[in-house]
């Protein structure tokens, strides 16, 4: 989902997260913009750049930390019927990564060393209304 070099998805090729099943979900997304069926479910990809820096997490700030946030990609997504297509095996069905404690602190650990702490303290990029 987080591709390119600025670790991002264009808006609308990134498939459903696998936060709510099909059935029960409330908000359509991408869907309420373009109407383009395929899109039902489906959230802009935020960059992973500076990510430890900008909980909290998913479209609708649900998960607080980036530990929940592995934990969801470990073991609770949910069907969709666009669910992405990295999140599906090969009938469909949600992947469960089912990563260990080790594994969930050092994919925390990795999204952590993307922070750029001179960029997120250089005064050219602070606050544009002061």
């Amino acid at each position: 989902c987080h591709s390119t070099d600025l670790f991002l998805t264009p808006p609308t090729s990134g498939g459903n997260n696998g936060l709510e099943d099909g059935e029960n979900s409330l908000d359509e997304g991408v869907y309420e913009i373009t109407g383009d069926p395929s899109q039902l479910g489906s959230f802009r990809v935020s960059s992973l750049r500076n990510i430890a820096v900008t909980g909290p997490y998913m479209h609708d700030g649900r998960l607080r930390t980036l530990a929940d946030v592995v934990d969801h990609y470990s073991s609770q997504i949910a069907p969709h019927p666009n669910l992405g297509e990295s999140l599906r095996d090969v009938d469909g069905d949600p992947i469960r990564f089912s990563f260990t404690a080790d594994e969930r602190d050092a994919l925390v650990s990795f999204l952590e060393t993307l922070t750029d702490e001179s960029f997120l303290n250089d005064p050219r990029f602070s606050d544009p209304f002061r």
